[in-house]
């Protein structure tokens, strides 16, 4: 039995190593984007997403802001920023 969880809990922290590693890529693309254009709304988007993810609550509601300011029509923003102020109590 101990067997069995050291080695779901091995592969867990794996998988999220994954995770993350995809996220840091993801991240490098975003950021570069933003490098050429500053207000690029996917970019500040993706990264707010990711900010999410890693539970980044107020650096997602900075990039979800700007989205915001930059496209009132960004509707998934909205949402996302929702979750960021959730996050934030």
């Amino acid at each position: 039995l101990f067997g069995k969880k050291a080695q779901d809990e091995k592969q867990a922290r794996a998988e999220e190593e994954r995770r993350e590693a995809e996220r840091r890529k993801r991240e490098v693309m975003f950021r570069q984007v933003l490098d050429i254009d500053p207000e690029d709304t996917l970019a500040h988007f993706g990264l707010g997403e990711l900010c999410l993810e890693r539970k980044q609550f107020a650096q997602a509601r900075e990039h979800l802001e700007t989205v915001l300011r930059h496209d009132a029509n960004y509707t998934v923003a909205y949402l996302a920023l929702g979750k960021a102020l959730l996050g934030l109590g």
